[in-house]
């Protein structure tokens, strides 16, 4: 039982031995690297890394000594600890070394405007398929371009998008936001990375000056395929059984979520046709809040948009809609009463809108309907969309091209 147990001795050997000079395994996101006299570059763990290594180590030893087997003092000691300052002052000679790149994590780690607007159009126009464009993958373009403005207007982890369900969603009324109504799409953010405790959080968007950035947009054309082209079945609201379960971005069914690896791939697909270069693909966050900061949003309304402030007034009172960031990621300046959202010059009735929305009460058994909140919300949401809005500065054949493929 002895040489189970987790002391701080076994730590720095495991450390030593098996972390600090273990190679990287080679991946399609990990490539083997030459110096200038076409030597290999051995390439090692770096500081986070190996920081990750500790910490699961030590979970398991709390666990140890939450059962009584561990009796000696924290396994994160003296000696661990020198080994960790020592790796982290050696962490700038180790990237040098070994030619990492030195744009990874700065100001050039991110995309610009113009990369977004190339991305969200290749989605459109079926760029992101080699072969000819099918009905599957004509929806996972929309699904892709969706879930990358979520997270870049909302600054959403890929966790939480890929597990967002269509119960999360709800719109709210916003007064005095310029001289056309401003209805922004929240979504509600109850688990995750750094919220396990069920605390609730939120994340909105208002319609974006440019409509090719626009998620209430796409967040419409992707449901009117999803419910018109490829004729999903479209919910009904009667029970809340009915529709909780309904994934926004879904997997193989509605009822399941998107996987990761499927998440990664296409994003990375958008990404090499837009020629972006960047680590971070499903969170990038870092690169989201720094666009939030250049356009001119105040770094506690970028705390507040990333859900990083922690503090009781934040977390237990406050709504946790930060409208000044949420108007610069949207084109319009910081303060209220520069919303405007332009004309259509085309709609296109959904269907499927009109009957999620109004078509309700058909079939329901009963004299009256029972209240609930979201269900309400979200047939408010269903409405809003009802009207699919194509500014002029969107062809319209491209619709013609999403339909002709079924």
């Amino acid at each position: 039982m002895n040489g189970q147990i987790v002391t701080k001795d076994k730590l720095v050997m495991f450390l030593n031995k098996e972390v600090l000079s273990r190679g990287l395994r080679t991946s399609r996101y990990k490539q083997s690297r030459t110096a200038a006299t076409g030597k290999e570059v051995q390439q090692t763990l770096g500081f986070d890394s190996v920081d990750s290594y500790v910490s699961a180590i030590i979970s398991l030893y709390n666990y140890q000594q939450s059962s009584g087997h561990a009796t000696s003092s924290h396994s994160r000691g003296a000696k661990v600890k020198a080994l960790l300052k020592d790796r982290t002052k050696k962490e700038h000679a180790r990237r040098k070394a070994q030619y990492l790149d030195r744009g990874a994590n700065t100001l050039l780690d991110g995309y610009e405007q113009r990369q977004m607007i190339d991305a969200v159009r290749s989605c459109w126009t079926h760029g992101l398929s080699q072969k000819r464009a099918t009905a599957q993958t004509v929806e996972s373009a929309h699904r892709t371009t969706l879930d990358f403005l979520m997270g870049h207007m909302m600054l959403m982890r890929g966790e939480n998008r890929r597990h967002l369900q269509l119960a999360d969603l709800f719109p709210l009324n916003l007064k005095n936001e310029g001289p056309t109504p401003c209805t922004a799409h929240v979504c509600i953010l109850d688990n995750g990375k750094t919220n396990q405790a069920g605390r609730i959080e939120y994340g909105a968007v208002v319609r974006h000056k440019n409509p090719l950035l626009c998620t209430i947009s796409q967040l419409a054309f992707y449901l009117f395929y999803r419910w018109n082209i490829v004729r999903e079945q479209v919910p009904r609201f009667q029970r809340r059984q009915q529709w909780y379960d309904l994934h926004l971005l879904r997997g193989s069914k509605s009822t399941s979520p998107m996987s990761y690896e499927v998440q990664l791939e296409w994003i990375n697909k958008m990404f090499d046709v837009a020629s972006i270069s960047s680590l971070k693909k499903t969170h990038g966050r870092g690169a989201e809040a720094r666009a939030g900061e250049l356009s001119d949003a105040s770094e506690s309304q970028i705390r507040r948009a990333g859900r990083w402030n922690t503090d009781a007034l934040s977390t237990s009172y406050l709504t946790h809609l930060p409208l000044e960031f949420v108007r610069v990621m949207a084109g319009f300046k910081s303060a209220p009463g520069d919303f405007f959202c332009l004309e259509p010059k085309l709609s296109l009735r959904c269907l499927s809108y009109e009957h999620s929305g109004h078509g309700l009460i058909i079939g329901w058994r009963g004299s009256a309907i029972p209240q609930a909140m979201l269900r309400t919300r979200m047939i408010n949401l269903c409405s809003t969309n009802r009207c699919l809005i194509l500014p002029g500065k969107i062809d319209p054949t491209w619709l013609l091209k999403v339909s002709c493929v079924c």
